[in-house]
C-alpha cells in the first residue's frame, strides 16, 4: 500500500511540475501589447574606473539591496539589457563570489550574460522569452587592428522576441569609445549593425552607442528614443545610451538618474505601429 501510495504521489508531483513548466513557458511567450525595455552601462560595479567589480565583502549585503531596489523599484522592465556588467558581483576568499545573477538578477526569468572581453561584457535579462540568441563580434581587418588595439573586444548580442504576436530583433551592444581614429571604427560598427539587420521588418537597438551621431540609423528608419537632449552619461553631459526602434512605436521615454553607476539607465515602452 504504501508502494502504491509513493507511487501515486511521484505521478502527481511530476504532473505538477509538467504543468508549472508549461504555464512558465507560455508567461514568457505570450503575446504582449508592449513591452518596457531599459538599457543600461552598469559600469562593471565600479562606476566605470575598472574592469571589475569594487564591491567588497563587507559592503556586499548593502550595495546588493540597493542594486535590487533599484532594479525591481525604479527601473521595472521587461527585459533589461546591460553594458560593461560584471558577473562577480562580490569577491569573498572565505564565504566565496557572490554573482550578480544571483544577488541582483534572480527575479527575472531568462538570463543571458555573455563573455568579457576586458571591458566589454554585455548581458540581457528578461522576462520575455528569448530565442536563438546569438553573439557576433564586429569585423576588422589586420590593419585596424595594428592601430586599435582594443577594436577585438566589441561584439553585440541578437535575440528575437515577440511583441503582440509578431516577431522582433532584439540587439544589445556597446560601440567601441573615442575620438579621431575610432570615430570612423565606431560608424563602421553602426553600418554593420545596420546591414545586419536589414532583413528584419521589426528592430530594437540598444547600448551604450558612444556617439551624438544617429543620421545613419535615422536614413536606415530607425526612430530615436534619445534624439541627444536626454544626459546618460553626466559627467561629461553626454547622450551616449539610445533605444532605436524600426517598425515599432517608441513612447514614454525616461532617464533614471542614480550614482550606481557612472551612466543613467535609460527606458521607453515599445509597442507595434
Amino acid at each position: 500500500m504504501k508502494s502504491k501510495m509513493l507511487i501515486k504521489l511521484l505521478i502527481l508531483f511530476l504532473c505538477m511540475t509538467g504543468v508549472c513548466h508549461a504555464q512558465n513557458e507560455r508567461r514568457l511567450n505570450e503575446n504582449k501589447q508592449s513591452i518596457k525595455l531599459a538599457t543600461w552601462n552598469i559600469g562593471h560595479f565600479s562606476k566605470g574606473k575598472k574592469d571589475y567589480s569594487l564591491i567588497s565583502p563587507s559592503e556586499c549585503a548593502k550595495k546588493t539591496e540597493e542594486y535590487r531596489s533599484f532594479v525591481y523599484n525604479s527601473i521595472k522592465a521587461d527585459i533589461l539589457c546591460l553594458n560593461e556588467y560584471e558577473s562577480e558581483f562580490c569577491i569573498d576568499s572565505i564565504s566565496g563570489t557572490a554573482t550578480a545573477e544571483d544577488a541582483i538578477f534572480d527575479n527575472y526569468n531568462v538570463h543571458r550574460v555573455f563573455k568579457q572581453n576586458r571591458y566589454i561584457c554585455n548581458a540581457i535579462f528578461s522576462n520575455i522569452g528569448l530565442n536563438n540568441t546569438r553573439k557576433k563580434a564586429y569585423s576588422f581587418n589586420k590593419e585596424l587592428k595594428a592601430q586599435i588595439k582594443r577594436i577585438d573586444w566589441y561584439y553585440y548580442v541578437s535575440s528575437e522576441i515577440i511583441i503582440d504576436g509578431e516577431k522582433v530583433l532584439l540587439i544589445c551592444t556597446h560601440l567601441i569609445n573615442g575620438t579621431d581614429k575610432y570615430s570612423r571604427s565606431r560608424q563602421d560598427q553602426i553600418d554593420e549593425l545596420i546591414k545586419a539587420c536589414e532583413q528584419y521588418k521589426r528592430v530594437i537597438i540598444c547600448g551604450d552607442m558612444n556617439t551624438s551621431n544617429y543620421s545613419k540609423f535615422m536614413k536606415a528608419g530607425y526612430t530615436l528614443a534619445n534624439d541627444g537632449s536626454i544626459v546618460t552619461f553626466p559627467s561629461k553631459s553626454s547622450s551616449l545610451d539610445n533605444i532605436m526602434v524600426k517598425g515599432l512605436k517608441i513612447s514614454d521615454v525616461r532617464v533614471l538618474k542614480t550614482d550606481l553607476s557612472d551612466h543613467y539607465p535609460l527606458t521607453c515602452r515599445i509597442s507595434l505601429k
